[in-house]
């Protein structure tokens, strides 16, 4: 099961960065889109921590987050994302959730 207060607690670009050294199947060809998935998690946590965001600055922080969410699933971090990749196994119980 997973602990959602750890997550919630420790931030975006720690939970990322776990998600991330969690599994086997990245490789250097992947720097790249890990760099940015988490320069924009680094930019999503910043930018969230602002009370006093515009209307246009929270378009961009909801468009930021759909941007990295593509990121994480293309990488594999996501159930859906591992499923594109040949990655589930099909348990369900897998993931935790």
């Amino acid at each position: 099961m997973v602990n959602v207060d750890r997550y919630l607690d420790s931030g975006l670009v720690d939970s990322v960065k776990r998600s991330m050294e969690s599994v086997d199947h990245l490789s250097d060809a992947d720097e790249g889109a890990v760099a940015a998935a988490l320069q924009l998690a680094q930019m999503i946590e910043t930018q969230a921590q602002n009370d006093e965001l515009s209307s246009d600055a929270m378009k961009t922080l909801n468009t930021s987050y759909q941007v990295l969410q593509r990121y994480l699933t293309d990488l594999g971090l996501t159930p859906q994302g591992r499923k594109n990749l040949g990655l589930d196994s099909g348990d369900d119980e897998q993931d935790g959730w």
